[in-house]
C-alpha cells in the first residue's frame, strides 16, 4: 500500500504541474490513463486487497470521477465519471459515499431513472440517509416531472436539517457533527 501511495503522489505531482502550465487536456489524459491502469492492476490481482488498498483505489476512482463531472465543460466527460463512480461504489461494497457519488453523477449525467434507483438503494441500505440524499432526490424528481414527490423530498430534507439542529443544541457530540 505504501508503494501505491508513493506512486499516486508522484503521478499527482506530475498532473498538478501539467494543470499549472495550462496543459489541461494532457493532464486529464495522464490522470485518466493512470487511474485506468491502476484499476486494471487492482482487478487482475489474485490476492485479496487490504482495507487500505480498497480505500486508496476507491479514492482514486472517486477523485477522477468527481473531477470529470465538474471540470470546465469542454473537458467534461460525464459518461466516464459515471463509469468510475460505479466501479468505486462496487469496490467500496456500496458504502454510503460511494452510492451517493454515483447518484449525484448519474443526476449530473441526466440519467434520472438511474439516479432514482441509486437513491432508493441508499435508502434501503442506510436507515438514516442524510439531507443530501433528500435534496438530490428532490432535484431528481423535479427533472423527472414528479413535482409532488420533489416537494415532499424537499420538505423532508428541511425537516431533517431542523431535527439535526435541535439535536445539536442539546448534545455536544451532535453539535460537532452538525
Amino acid at each position: 500500500v505504501r508503494k501505491a501511495q508513493l506512486d499516486d503522489f508522484d503521478v499527482y505531482q506530475e498532473i498538478q504541474k501539467l494543470f499549472e502550465s495550462d496543459r489541461m487536456k494532457e493532464a486529464i489524459g495522464r490522470w485518466t490513463s493512470y487511474v485506468d491502469k491502476q484499476d486494471q492492476d487492482y482487478r487482475s490481482s489474485d490476492r485479496e486487497p487490504s482495507e487500505e488498498l480498497v480505500a486508496l483505489h476507491t479514492d482514486r476512482l472517486t477523485r477522477l470521477a468527481l473531477f470529470l463531472a465538474s471540470c470546465e465543460p469542454s473537458m467534461r466527460n460525464t459518461e466516464k465519471s459515471i463509469e468510475l463512480a460505479q466501479k468505486a461504489s462496487g469496490i467500496s461494497q456500496g458504502s454510503f459515499e460511494g452510492l451517493y457519488n454515483l447518484a449525484m453523477l448519474t443526476y449530473r449525467g441526466a440519467q434520472y431513472d438511474r439516479c432514482e434507483e441509486t437513491i432508493k438503494q441508499i435508502g434501503s441500505k442506510f436507515e438514516e440517509s442524510s439531507s443530501r440524499c433528500l435534496f438530490l432526490s428532490a432535484m431528481n424528481n423535479h427533472k423527472r416531472n414528479q413535482t409532488r414527490q420533489a416537494e415532499l423530498d424537499l420538505q423532508g430534507a428541511l425537516q431533517w436539517m431542523q431535527a439535526m439542529e435541535q439535536k445539536a443544541m442539546q448534545d455536544s457530540n451532535s453539535r460537532i457533527l452538525w
